[in-house]
């Protein structure tokens, strides 16, 4: 294994690992109703026939909506915990157009494992790829179409959130991932020019008791020991706030979207 570097939060893969960690991020997407759903696709049109490959799925965020109104969804996943609820939500709603595959991107062979040419790729929140430029030749490879990346811009709350504790917890300051102008610097040096569009996302997390809200944010602080554990606590308390019978964790982010045609930069 690999020796974790100092400073940062645990990557996706491992972050979700947790089969209730992952329903519960799911039970919060669903709580939003339709809302982030339809911010993240806004204005992306797909047609019956379409092929869509959904690049970091989770439990299904995108890939079950997407399912309804396309042809066939390949969703990758590293995380089992985010594909073991996915697969129980394609279960539970009888979906039987949706191909999983419990793999990082980078690990997948394009052309042994899936059925390209897909009529769109999208890759929501999980470009943590170390090698983002492999990471995006490799989408275009597999594209007929449009390719559609989201990535974080600014200081998301989380991160702001990280900055503050981190030192406390862990010694160190935290290193916050590179944003969006990395994500478009690495593509205009593709020579791609992306239409990028900005969307700021409220992304209320809800809890129902203060130890549920330690245990489902320790895994994002890392949290090991009793004594990290306590510090995790006194700063909850000073950012919870009581709505009905639930304690919510407000987040707010503002996100990118960056877009463009395979066609037009081949």
């Amino acid at each position: 294994m690999m020796a974790r570097r100092q400073g940062i939060a645990p990557d996706c893969a491992t972050l979700w690992d947790d089969q209730k960690h992952a329903r519960h991020y799911w039970n919060t997407i669903q709580q939003l109703g339709g809302s982030y759903v339809h911010k993240t696709l806004s204005g992306i049109t797909f047609a019956p026939n379409f092929r869509v490959l959904d690049i970091g799925a989770g439990p299904g965020t995108l890939a079950i909506p997407l399912s309804k109104s396309v042809s066939q969804v390949t969703a990758v996943e590293p995380s089992p915990g985010m594909m073991t609820v996915l697969e129980e939500n394609i279960s539970h709603e009888k979906i039987s157009n949706i191909t999983c595959f419990q793999r990082r991107w980078e690990e997948v062979d394009v052309d042994s494992e899936l059925n390209a040419p897909f009529d769109a790729v999208i890759a929501a929140f999980s470009l943590g790829m170390p090698d983002i430029r492999g990471a995006v030749e490799k989408m275009i490879r597999v594209c007929k179409g449009c390719v559609y990346l989201y990535w974080f811009t600014g200081v998301p709350t989380w991160t702001a959130h990280y900055t503050a504790l981190w030192p406390y917890l862990h010694g160190t300051h935290y290193q916050p991932s590179p944003k969006s102008q990395v994500l478009i610097g690495a593509l205009r040096q593709m020579g791609i020019d992306p239409a990028v569009e900005f969307i700021p996302i409220t992304f209320p997390i809800r809890f129902r008791s203060f130890d549920d809200a330690i245990e489902e944010v320790s895994p994002e602080f890392y949290v090991r020991t009793d004594s990290q554990r306590e510090t995790l606590a006194r700063f909850l308390e000073g950012i919870l706030v009581h709505e009905g019978d639930s304690l919510v964790l407000s987040h707010f982010y503002m996100a990118i979207k960056a877009c463009w045609n395979t066609k037009a930069f081949s």
